[in-house]
C-alpha cells in the first residue's frame, strides 16, 4: 500500500506546485516569490494528502482483515458441521 500512497503524494506535489506557479505568474507576481511559495504550498499539500491517505489505507486494511477473519470463521464452521446422512429410500 505504501508505494501507492507515495505515488499519489507525488502527483499532489506535482499538480499543486504547477498550479500555484501558473496562478502566481498569471497574476503577475515576482517569479522568485511565486517559486518558493509554490514549493512551500506543494510540500504542505503533500504532507496533508499523505496523512489523509494513510488514514484511509489503515481503515481499508482493517476492513480487509476483519472480512478475511469472518470468511475463515465461516469456512471453519461449515467444515465442522457433519454432512447429513441420506434418508433411506431417497435417491
Amino acid at each position: 500500500m505504501e508505494p501507492s500512497i507515495v505515488r499519489i503524494q507525488a502527483r499532489v506535489l506535482q499538480w499543486v506546485g504547477l498550479g500555484w506557479l501558473a496562478v502566481g505568474l498569471w497574476l503577475g507576481y515576482d517569479p522568485a516569490t511565486v517559486a518558493w511559495r509554490a514549493a512551500l504550498g506543494a510540500a504542505a499539500a503533500t504532507v496533508a494528502a499523505g496523512w489523509l491517505l494513510r488514514i484511509a489505507a489503515t481503515a481499508i486494511e482493517e476492513r480487509m482483515v476483519s472480512d478475511l477473519a469472518e470468511r475463515e470463521l465461516a469456512k471453519a464452521a461449515t467444515a465442522a458441521v457433519p454432512a447429513k446422512p441420506a434418508r433411506p429410500g431417497a435417491r
